[in-house]
């Protein structure tokens, strides 16, 4: 494991006290579940996932020591999650969900993401992901610090230009 998630990553005081990331536990996959379902239409795997699968991507997902997924809280309550995942130095954000509509455009998730990303900083600058063309969020991530690369059939490469990103504090 390149870094060991056995405490939340907790922004400094000042940024947005009431914002924790934390690593997954067996109790947030029924979040994840419904979280990826509602927005399947912007992910590569589209469809249904049932609790079956989920369970088993929660149980292969604890056996990857270098695949970290943070569930975003707000006032103690899970409102999203984002995750990342090295694989020979690079490493590959997925999975960004907002759980909760609500809170679209107060800036939980672009905070989420770049603590994220601060975070995986320490072990590799080479960061990037996929996103399909039709998902609005290529822009949210254009406005957190990544650039365009490739351009493939339905889907753009980015990664982090850290001349452009934006760290946040975190402790």
């Amino acid at each position: 494991m390149l870094f060991p998630l056995n405490r939340p990553l907790a922004l400094k005081p000042g940024t947005q006290e009431s914002i924790l990331l934390r690593g997954a536990v067996i109790e947030d996959a029924s979040h994840l579940r419904e979280w990826k379902n509602a927005q399947r239409q912007f992910f590569f795997f589209n469809e249904e996932i049932s609790e079956g699968m989920q369970a088993r991507w929660m149980s292969a997902y604890f056996e990857r020591p270098d695949d970290y997924m943070f569930i975003v809280e707000q006032n103690g309550r899970a409102v999203g999650c984002v995750g990342l995942r090295f694989d020979e130095g690079r490493g590959d954000i997925y999975n960004v969900i907002l759980g909760d509509p609500a809170l679209r455009g107060g800036g939980i998730m672009s905070l989420a993401l770049r603590a994220v990303l601060t975070f995986g900083r320490k072990h590799s600058e080479n960061i990037g992901l996929k996103v399909l063309k039709t998902n609005p969020a290529v822009g949210f991530y254009a406005r957190n610090g990544l650039s365009q690369v490739a351009e493939r059939d339905n889907y753009y490469e980015m990664k982090v230009d850290w001349q452009r990103f934006e760290p946040v504090a975190i402790e």
